[in-house]
């Protein structure tokens, strides 16, 4: 009677699978597809330089899908226009007086982009405008981001109370220029009371993510 060894295993047929199965180490200049690499497109210029060091810059698209970039130094807002930098700084109060390791943050708001760098005030420019112009005269603020229809700074410093580096404060509902406190407009701010430090940066969007240097709070909108 005859009789049959083990069978013999065939791998799965898959021509148009990659050589490489799991044995790869390294893998360099390449980025992730599926099942596989693919090699790093070249990087092209995008714009020229800046007249001098960069300290934050946000991208936007306008309402007929044209991107927009915005980027700071320590004296000047520019703004890109086909690829060659415009100078957008504020017509009134002259340059900024960023500190020397200061930076900006921009957010999106609307049709509009919002800059900060803790040194001058809030700077707001609208789709299409040549120029930023102060957002509010009210206070200064590091960090800034938009958590729901409010433009949420944090670590401020205003005339008032001088500089609170823990401070949260918001705008009007669906009005970022306004931040008169009021019940009717629901402007306010909060010191949150927690050994947490200083405010190091806010995440926006339908609640907010307020980082502290050793505590983080969450902001949720309560009608």
């Amino acid at each position: 009677m005859s009789e049959y060894g083990e069978p013999l295993l065939f791998a799965e047929m898959a021509p148009d699978r990659p050589d490489f199965e799991n044995s790869l180490i390294d893998a360099r200049n390449c980025i992730p597809i599926k099942d596989g690499y693919d090699s790093l497109q070249q990087l092209s210029i995008l714009t020229d330089q800046l007249p001098t060091r960069g300290i934050g810059a946000i991208t936007a698209k306008d309402a007929v899908g044209d991107a927009d970039t915005y980027a700071g130094t320590l004296t000047k807002l520019f703004h890109s226009v086909d690829g060659v930098w415009t100078d957008a700084t504020r017509l009134v109060g002259g340059d900024y007086v960023t500190a020397s390791n200061g930076r900006w943050e921009f957010v999106i708001v609307g049709s509009n982009i919002i800059g900060t760098n803790f040194a001058d005030n809030p700077q707001i420019v609208a789709s299409g405008a040549l120029n930023f112009a102060d957002l509010t005269t009210d206070f200064k603020s590091k960090h800034v981001a938009q958590v729901r229809q409010f433009t949420v700074h944090g670590n401020t410093d205003d005339p008032v109370d001088g500089h609170v580096p823990f401070r949260v404060r918001w705008s009007a509902f669906d009005d970022p220029s306004d931040y008169t406190i009021s019940p009717v407009t629901q402007s306010d701010f909060q010191d949150p009371q927690s050994p947490g430090g200083a405010c190091q940066g806010i995440v926006g969007g339908e609640i907010g993510m307020v980082f502290m240097e050793r505590s983080t709070h969450r902001m949720t909108y309560v009608s």
